[in-house]
């Protein structure tokens, strides 16, 4: 590398003539800013100058200049390696020393590249002298390979040992280009092609740490340059201000016009050069790391070239270098897709960005809208602001946004507050269609602004409906966005409006959402009504917020109540927001008058409405006025429950008596409870279940007797019966008896007589409860509602007196465990398996029915421990439809959670007995059932993925013991058909370490039986697929660089799209990544395992000598 110039004496003496050489020849001339036109030195030419003039620069150097730079190679790695480090400092002193001695400057900066990418041993500058870059190169990964490497990644963002390194090293990269651009080094082209040539070759090492240092500091490069450029920009502006204002006085000064000129005409040619740099680093680095095989370098690619289109828009912000972010779109790795998102968004936000990107969102805008399906959460939640930037600057198509208001509903937390907040954009939309539409206008009477929001948040409900809790979900993600859904009060309010009943329904139901929310519910799960693990911030924000909706709401109830009573979409939500009031309010304002009316007003409703919700919000607020709510108010609201229940025994008894009379007489007009005395039993049955389920009435035993006497009635006789009225007369009778059960266990005083008489009410009731199942099927047409409530009751009964279990073992209550028989418990699930398959074959399970089998295999596993039903329920995955599947692969996250050796017992108990029927199967048939067999295993491994850490240890268990029951002691012949058709489908979830881990053991067993017996032939298969899965990565990676080869050789050049005929070769190969990578996407659809985390898929395509030749 050439020394620096400087003046000889000989130069002095001709009077300092910097144009003149020293051999007298004439000057070379100067360009108008009066600086000597240089051309750009290319990396080899200042590597080969460097080493033709290596002898000079020794002399230029002291005598002890090389020692100490071998003693200082690493000097700037220690010094970085501090957090905080002074950078500015250091940057500086690195310049001084490379005005001093070129070749250890650059030689400490090729180390602290080196060490950057965690190699301990650094560059020195007789190395650099002697050897060219890709050298230098090929011995630092031949260094790391032999382990000189520092125990962690200084690079890596969370580094132990090197806090801050990454930080300091780009910073001090940063200060090194913008310094040398300050004193001139930038611009004499030597500097810039030494490092460009570092950066570029490291950049392609196969090493990917090294890989990975070499492209952040190409990056940082870049970025400085940018830097560079815009204070150039700046520098030039302002000379060129002065000149104009030089030029518009009257006496303006020539030369100081002509020395502003030149330095406006040095600073465009340092712009050009600058520029020039970029676009070689560019080249060289950006084009070829941007498609890496690491995400994190393509991922820090992408990262980049947003910011630089941010600080240079004139250069960057074009559509050559957008596409790259477009291509990027599509990649596999969901970090660079989120780094994609993000630069745009931040790009989106100005409109004048988006006037220079408008080519690039016609091209891609369909693809930004199916990142809203994005497989990862963070990719759609960055996806959603995207969307909402580009549809308030109109870039995004209206339809789009309908995908995005949907994602209110979704599952994911942060994907519902994502899209809740991009609804701003279109609440002025909403709030308009619904203003006209109704004819309103809006008044200063109201705050405007909350009542627009309101009327903007029922449009949106009226627009998504309420499907299986549509509006809770949308609550629950609108919640923290909009204010006035943290202000019940003012939502009651606007009750009291005149408006049509289809509005107060939507907002009665946002009313006790916000109520709910506001008592730290999660709205949008209708089964949970409180979340746990709550810190005490967040339980004394409950408590205010439920002081404030006691004050504001709790005089408006019974006016509301009042007006809506009639309207049965209204007054059930309202009913359901009795039960946040404190009641405390009531005694200590000395208004039990107004809670007795209150009481009272709930009773009126219990008996004019019949629907479903108002009817259990009458029974959950019975239950919160007399056993949940304050001890002082219970007395005033006891005897309106007592006088309720009396009530409905009065209206029961008679409907019941003419019932059980025409069942008698076997009459048929019992079989329509659309009308009749079976109609009043139905009605009045809905409210006894609604009631005796929410709340306990001590004073109902006649209305519990009369029911169990009709239960027993059904169970005795062939007669026809009401199948609505049968399941919900055995409901009541079983929580009634729950209802005691409890009492039971939970007193202190309870006597062993009491148990008995208890238990053998509760067992004869069960007794009639399963006799009704099991000829349920034959005689009772159409029978499904009425055997899945039974099996709801039972399930109930068993869960609820598991309770008893827990008692000390001298508590008389401890014999009310119960446990069903083994008959009892094959018949329901016989009967749920009906349920879950229905005869027809084109009709899928409905989702009761498989909540309930769910329920069934979760009591079973809790309660008997011995896995059958479990098991029979994992065989129905992918065989009865969604709501099935749904339910196992819940079924199985619950067995995951409590330990994987209960999911792997479930598992190898459901093989076990498939297999056992093809042992019991005689060998004319065997085949078939192998088949079914190995569908059944096929199936179940589908719920296993090889990117889940748990699963692939759950995969380990599971082969472990069935090698070791198969293989162990002595190898099992009849068994190795187990291994080869149950376990080989689960092999592609397998990883290939444990694989590996395996393949030892198996063979060992191979080495101890005959292979030539055709006994051993699956063993064989078996043994040879798991060598294949062993060998999973490396195979992989050799069947790619073979099938790239021969597409290079094969496929003839693409043509150039008009819009990017400027492309050089880099970019055809990034086109060419683009489709490959949309490639491997499709393949993946049909890989078991296509993506993992640290191995390859199983090897299909190319098969390996099998063990036994």
């Amino acid at each position: 590398m050439p020394a620096r110039s400087r003046k000889s004496e000989a130069t002095a003496t001709r009077g300092g003539n910097e144009n003149a050489d020293e051999s007298g020849a004439p000057a070379k001339k100067k360009s108008r800013s009066g600086a000597r036109k240089k051309k750009p030195t290319t990396g080899g030419e200042a590597l080969k100058n460097r080493n033709e003039n290596a002898s000079v620069q020794n002399a230029s150097v002291s005598g002890d200049g090389d020692e100490d730079a071998d003693e200082g190679s690493g000097d700037l790695f220690d010094l970085l390696r501090v957090e905080n480090a002074a950078t500015i400092l250091h940057a500086s002193d690195w310049r001084a020393r490379y005005n001093a001695s070129e070749i250890s400057a650059v030689a400490e900066i090729y180390s602290l590249l080196s060490k950057a990418a965690g190699c301990s041993s650094g560059v020195t500058a007789i190395e650099l002298q002697r050897s060219d870059c890709l050298m230098i190169m090929n011995r630092v990964v031949e260094d790391m390979a032999a382990g000189n490497l520092y125990g962690d990644d200084p690079l890596a963002k969370r580094s132990r040992d090197f806090k801050g390194f990454r930080e300091n090293f780009l910073d001090f990269i940063d200060k090194c280009i913008r310094d040398a651009s300050e004193g001139g080094e930038l611009y004499d082209g030597t500097l810039f092609a030494t490092l460009a040539e570092i950066v570029s070759t490291c950049a392609g090492s196969k090493a990917r740490p090294l890989r990975m240092a070499a492209t952040m500091m190409g990056l940082q490069m870049i970025s400085s340059l940018i830097t560079v450029v815009n204070n150039l920009q700046k520098a030039r502006d302002l000379k060129q201000n002065q000149v104009d204002i030089e030029l518009k006085k009257k006496k303006s000064g020539g030369e100081v016009v002509k020395s502003l000129k030149r330095q406006i005409e040095s600073a465009q040619e340092h712009i050009e050069l600058v520029e020039g740099y970029m676009n070689d680093i560019f080249t060289h680095v950006f084009t070829h790391r941007f498609r890496d095989c690491d995400e994190n370098i393509r991922a820090a690619c992408m990262t980049a070239l947003g910011k630089w289109m941010m600080k240079h828009q004139l250069v960057f912000l074009t559509d050559f270098y957008l596409k790259y972010l477009g291509w990027s779109l599509n990649d596999k790795s969901a970090a660079v897709r989120l780094e994609v998102l993000l630069a745009l968004k931040t790009l989106a936000s100005s409109q004048s960005h988006l006037a220079m990107m408008d080519t690039f969102i016609a091209r891609f805008r369909g693809r930004m809208a199916e990142m809203l399906r994005d497989v990862d959460a963070h990719v759609v939640v960055e996806a959603v602001r995207l969307a909402a930037v580009l549809h308030e600057h109109t870039e995004l198509d209206p339809e789009h946004m309908n995908f995005v208001t949907a994602l209110i509903m979704d599952k994911t937390p942060s994907i519902r507050t994502a899209a809740a907040k991009a609804t701003k954009t279109l609440m002025h939309t909403l709030t308009e269609t619904y203003r006209k539409a109704r004819g309103i206008s809006y008044d200063d009477s109201t705050n405007p602004a909350l009542e627009k929001e309101l009327h903007g948040i029922v449009q949106l409900l009226n627009d998504l409906g309420d499907e299986n809790g549509g509006h809770g979900k949308v609550i629950e993600g609108l919640s923290g966005v909009y204010p006035v859904l943290a202000q019940p009060g003012f939502i009651a309010g606007i009750l009291k409006h005149d408006m049509e009943m289809a509005d107060a329904a939507v907002i009665a139901n946002v009313l006790v959402l916000t109520m709910r929310k506001a008592m730290g519910e999660d709205v949008s799960n209708s089964y949970t009504k409180t979340v746990s693990r709550q810190s005490a911030k967040i339980r004394n924000a409950i408590e205010a917020a439920h002081e404030q909706m006691t004050k504001d709401i709790g005089s408006l109830i019974p006016q509301l109540l009042s007006k809506y009573q009639a309207e049965a979409n209204v007054i059930g939500p309202l009913v359901e927001v009795v039960r946040f009031v404190k009641l405390e309010h009531y005694s200590l304002r000395h208004e039990e008058d107004q809670f007795t009316a209150l009481a009272e007003q709930i009773k009126d409703i219990f008996f004019k409405h019949s629907d479903k919700r108002t009817l259990e919000a009458c029974g959950e607020a019975f239950n919160y006025f007399c056993n949940e709510g304050f001890e002082a108010t219970a007395p005033f609201a006891q005897p309106v429950l007592d006088s309720t229940v009396n009530d409905l025994s009065a209206r029961l008894s008679p409907a019941l008596k003419k019932v059980r009379a025409l069942m008698a007489k076997s009459d048929e007009s019992v079989l329509n409870e659309n009308e009749g005395y079976a109609f009043e039993l139905r009605m009045c049955l809905y409210r006894v279940r609604a009631l005796i389920s929410k709340c306990n009435i001590s004073s109902g035993v006649r209305v519990i007797n009369d029911l169990s006497q009709y239960v027993a009635d059904v169970s005795r006789a062939n007669v026809p019966v009401g199948k609505e009225s049968v399941a919900m007369a055995s409901s009541s009778v079983s929580f009634a008896l729950i209802w005691q059960g409890l009492e039971l266990m939970d007193s202190d005083s309870a006597t062993s007589v009491e148990v008995n008489e208890h238990l053998t009410e509760r067992d004869a009731f069960l007794s009639n409860v399963m006799h009704i199942l099991r000829r349920a099927e034959d005689s009772i047409a159409d029978s499904d509602d009425l055997r899945r409530s039974l099996i709801s009751t039972v399930c109930d009964m068993v869960l609820y007196y598991y309770n008893a279990s827990t008692l000390p073992a001298a508590h008389p209550a401890k014999v009310l465990q119960l446990k069903l028989n083994s008959a009892d418990s094959e018949a329901v699930w016989q009967q749920c398996t009906a349920l879950i398959t229905p005869d027809d074959v084109k009709q899928d399970a409905d989702l009761d029915s498989a909540r309930l089998a769910y329920r069934m295999a979760v009591h079973e596993q809790r309660i008997a421990s011995n896995g059958a039903i479990g098991a029979d329920f994992l065989s129905n995955f992918k065989l009865t439809g969604p709501w099935i599947d749904a339910a196992i692969r819940t079924y199985c996250s619950d067995l995951r959670r409590t330990g994987p050796q209960v999911l792997v017992r479930a598992v190898l108990t459901a093989l076990h007995s498939a297999y056992a029927e093809v042992l019991q199967t005689d060998l004319g048939n065997r085949q078939v059932l192998i088949e079914a067999f190995t569908d059944l295993a096929t199936r179940l491994s589908d719920i296993f993925m090889l990117s889940s850490k748990r699963d692939r240890l759950v995969m380990r268990i599971m082969f472990d013991e069935s090698l070791k029951s198969v293989l162990l002691p002595e190898p099992s012949y009849d068994r190795f058909s187990f291994l080869a058709y149950g376990l080989g489908p689960f092999l592609s979830r397998l990883s290939a370490v444990d694989a590996k881990a395996l393949t030892t053991f198996v063979d060992d067993a191979l080495a101890k039986v005959d292979s030539e017996d055709t006994r051993c032939t699956p063993l064989i298969d078996f043994a040879d697929q798991l060598n294949k899965r062993s060998k999973g990565a490396s195979e992989r990676r050799a069947r790619w660089a073979r099938k790239r080869s021969a597409e290079q050789q094969d496929v003839d050049v693409k043509k150039s799209k008009a819009d990017d005929g400027d492309e050089d070769e880099g970019d055809d190969d990034a086109m060419e990544q683009d489709d490959t990578i949309e490639t491997a996407n499709d393949d993946a659809e049909t890989t078991a395992d296509d993506h993992t985390l640290d191995d390859g898929p199983v090897e299909t395509a190319e098969r390996s000598r099998s063990r036994r030749k």
